[in-house]
């Protein structure tokens, strides 16, 4: 096993990537890092992918993305690098905007964890992510509007973990999962301000809110299993 920094965009640092046949470890230390592999697919996940984030810093999304997405058939962990959160926060030091900012999509993925982390301040429009545009243009009784938004978007993922996930002060849905058969959400805590919520009620739109577990009328199900535990 080897280690090595892949080259990233001029004005990024690369995160450390250790290489193996089987199984991509890469270790997010610098704030701008997170951003470069999920928004700008950097690296790009080529097998089982291991992202380990660390604590010691706050891991910031600049919103230049409304919608990152990684979209992979490989399996995929994000988790931190102790037994205690990674921060992910999409608004940047002094912006405290309540509106939309960057959400996250993993399209496909075989195996998807996430565990160990918050998310703060994110969430952006459906309608800026290329896979509502499929549900949108078939005949599901459920359509998103122009307005619904959401911080993850899980649409056809074959086993997803949820454990020990925060996410707050966020905007649409935290959690939006497309025919979740085989799911397990532990400890998950959903949480947001108060003055949040009179400011999207004085919108008069509906974004969203909380978990929305969503199974279309097309699709088979022969076996499902979602837990949802707190």
């Amino acid at each position: 096993m080897s280690t090595y920094k892949f080259k990233g965009r001029a004005d990024h640092l690369a995160p450390v990537i250790r290489d193996s046949i089987y199984l991509q470890d890469i270790d997010v230390t610098e704030d701008n890092e997170l951003e470069q592999f999920l928004c700008y697919n950097n690296p790009p996940v080529v097998r089982d992918t291991l992202v380990v984030l660390s604590t010691n810093i706050t891991h910031y999304i600049s919103g230049n993305v409304s919608f990152c997405m990684i979209n992979t058939t490989y399996s995929l962990n994000i988790t931190s690098n102790s037994s205690g959160p990674a921060t992910i926060n999409c608004n940047q030091p002094g912006n405290h905007l309540h509106w939309q900012t960057t959400g996250f999509s993993f399209i496909y993925v075989h195996s998807l964890t996430l565990q160990r982390l918050v998310f703060r301040g994110c969430g952006s429009f459906l309608k800026n992510s290329t896979i509502i545009d499929v549900i949108n243009s078939t005949e599901y009784p459920f359509h998103f509007t122009q307005y619904q938004s959401a911080v993850l978007l899980f649409p056809y993922i074959n086993i997803l973990l949820i454990e020990n996930v925060t996410i707050t002060y966020y905007y649409g849905f935290a959690i939006l999962a497309i025919n979740p058969v085989n799911a397990t959400m532990n400890s998950l805590t959903i949480s947001v301000s108060r003055k949040f919520v009179n400011h999207i009620i004085s919108e008069n739109t509906y974004i969203g809110t909380g978990a929305l577990l969503y199974f279309t009328q097309d699709y088979i199900i022969t076996d499902i299993h979602t837990v949802i535990s707190n």
